[in-house]
């Protein structure tokens, strides 16, 4: 368990932590080591949590039977609403029912072994994903049916249609027990096939369920589903997980879950208008 989130010793304080100086702007996160960007992390989770949420999030990390991790610090705190985990045989039993009622759009990889070149299905990779990545496919599976979902994706299909220099993207919370998808502006927009994060996201993808992103561009529908070998990177590089929404054809997107250990896992196909 992470020590330097919870205190010294792993006890948990309720005195205001000595706290790292974070940078006045964007951290750039690639340039960091693993652990350094851990503290960082937890740093400002500590600064930005009460002792309560603090508490909550110790006593559901304790529960979970994997390494804890900061990046996981907005999924137990909402877990923590339940106070119930499921066990892992559960999860994979619903989540396989689940997808075994959608279709799937596999992404057309460069070549023959390319890093894009990924399996994508769920019953293969079952194992290697954590509780936590469990959980999240658990928690988009349940909110993409929704017509509130797909019209709030649609919506977004359609501002990313209408953007030629950008992709969109933005970060993933939880209200009302679904996913909800929140829009970012781009640092800057330099092309169609990147999205460059602003230094209010980073600093918000340090306590959020997930990172997103639309690969929507006319006349490529269906090339570009799924993750590119950038999503790969930067997904391990930020260890960050990530929801990639695509457009296979009109009238119909693609999901995918890109765990931060770069295994993909294709959510299968919805409809929009």
């Amino acid at each position: 368990m992470g020590c330097f989130f919870f205190a010294s010793g792993c006890a948990l304080t309720h005195e205001k932590p000595v706290v790292e100086v974070l940078p006045s702007h964007a951290v750039v996160e690639q340039e960091l080591a693993d652990d350094r960007l851990e503290k960082l992390r937890c740093a400002w989770q500590r600064e930005l949590l009460s002792g309560t949420q603090l508490a909550k999030i110790k006593w559901m990390a304790e529960r979970m039977d994997e390494p804890f991790s900061c990046k996981d610090s907005y999924l137990l705190l909402e877990l923590a609403r339940t106070e119930r985990l499921s066990s892992r045989i559960e999860l994979v039993e619903w989540i396989a029912a689940q997808l075994a009622g959608v279709k799937h759009t596999k992404r057309i990889a460069l070549y023959r072994g390319a890093l894009d070149d990924r399996a994508e299905d769920f019953a293969s990779q079952a194992d290697l994903l954590s509780y936590s990545d469990l959980i999240r496919v658990q928690w988009v599976l349940e909110t993409l049916p929704l017509a509130s979902c797909q019209t709030r994706i649609s919506q977004l299909i359609a501002i990313d249609a209408a953007e030629e220099m950008s992709e969109i993207g933005g970060l993933c919370f939880r209200e009302d027990q679904r996913v909800v998808f929140q829009e970012y502006a781009p640092a800057r927009r330099e092309s169609n096939l990147q999205f460059v994060e602003s230094p209010l996201m980073i600093r918000d993808g340090w306590f959020a369920l997930a990172r997103w992103h639309g690969h929507v561009i006319a006349g490529q529908e269906g090339e570009l589903c799924g993750p590119g070998i950038d999503d790969l990177k930067l997904a391990q590089e930020k260890q960050a997980p990530m929801i990639i929404i695509s457009i296979v054809r009109k009238n119909v997107f693609n999901v995918d879950y890109l765990s931060d250990a770069g295994l993909v896992i294709d959510l299968g196909n919805y409809p929009y208008e």
